[in-house]
């Protein structure tokens, strides 16, 4: 189909930056509410610790000899080995229970590693978890680390393997076609420049205003878990 079309150049962005977050109250730790580091994270995050000391509460309920056996197999299945399977340990926690405190758990290595927190910051993520189940999650920490970090880095190139180097735009209208005497439909035509390996190529998409549309919601989407992962 042949268009008539008038374009507009878009504007060219070098090394395009992540939307930034807002910050707000729920942002920040106040000294005067005796916290001393200052973190800018989101409220969400916020509310998903809140949720993860309630459920850390549930390690309370193995006895501390078998507590740093089952906390390096959670640890084992974080690195991409077997994880403990709920069948061994269903006379201590429910099946709901049991998939609370391994998400949990699992959640908790990533942000102790991930954030790098020192043990401070790690006794405040447990909360007033038993002192002998706070020192084997501590001493779990201390001993996997390096682990911990090496698969979530993996983790993470598995997601980035393709990143976008620049991009471009142009806008299009096509005013009329052979089946149409008048379309007055806009396309945008998107350029990606894009690293992979190495190795650069370009990705031409042409889109309407709804596919526009949905592509911006998908990449706000995904922002917003990219940033639930830091």
């Amino acid at each position: 189909m042949k268009h008539s079309e008038i374009q507009y150049n878009g504007c060219k962005s070098h090394n395009p930056n992540p939307q930034r977050r807002k910050v707000t109250r729920d942002n920040w730790q106040h000294g005067s509410e005796g916290f001393s580091h200052v973190t800018c994270v989101s409220a969400d995050v916020w509310r998903k610790e809140d949720l993860l000391v309630t459920m850390l509460k549930l390690l309370d309920k193995i006895s501390p000899t078998e507590c740093p056996k089952l906390l390096h197999r959670v640890v084992d299945g974080l690195c991409g080995r077997s994880h403990p399977k709920h069948i061994e340990y269903a006379e201590t926690w429910s099946l709901l229970e049991w998939g609370e405190l391994i998400s949990s758990l699992n959640y908790f290595f990533r942000i102790a590693v991930g954030r790098k927190c020192s043990d401070e910051e790690v006794q405040e993520l447990l909360g007033d978890l038993e002192p002998v189940h706070a020192e084997a999650v501590l001493q779990c920490v201390h001993a996997r680390q390096e682990e911990i970090r090496q698969a979530l880095v993996d983790r993470t190139n598995r997601i980035c393997s393709t990143q976008l180097d620049d991009f471009n735009w142009q806008l299009k209208l096509a005013l009329s076609s052979d089946k149409l005497s008048s379309l007055n439909t806009p396309l945008l035509n998107l350029c990606l420049d894009l690293k992979e390996n190495g190795i650069q190529r370009s990705v031409n998409i042409e889109m309407s205003k709804e596919e526009l549309n949905t592509l911006i919601t998908s990449l706000e989407a995904a922002n917003k878990v990219v940033l639930q992962m830091k």
